[in-house]
């Protein structure tokens, strides 16, 4: 059976995924709702890193903090 994952957005841009199956949910920073959208949208791990370089200042090491957070919520079956 397909994983259904439910995704909200805060007005302060914050937000969560919920997975109705298991109940299971993750809160999202600001930072990890734009990875999420830009994942959802079919970007790979690094063109999110290059769109998100784009729109804030990453810190040294971001880039595998990013990534590492993006097979994070592939393995949970936040992503697929």
């Amino acid at each position: 059976m397909a994983q259904v994952v439910f995704f909200h957005e805060e007005t302060d841009h914050t937000g969560f995924l919920f997975k109705s199956s298991t109940l299971e949910s993750v809160e999202l920073n600001r930072t990890g709702v734009e990875i999420w959208k830009l994942c959802r949208k079919g970007y790979t791990p690094d063109e999110v890193v290059s769109r998100l370089g784009e729109k804030m200042s990453l810190p040294p090491g971001a880039e595998c903090e990013i990534k590492a957070f993006i097979e994070q919520l592939v393995s949970e079956n936040y992503l697929s």
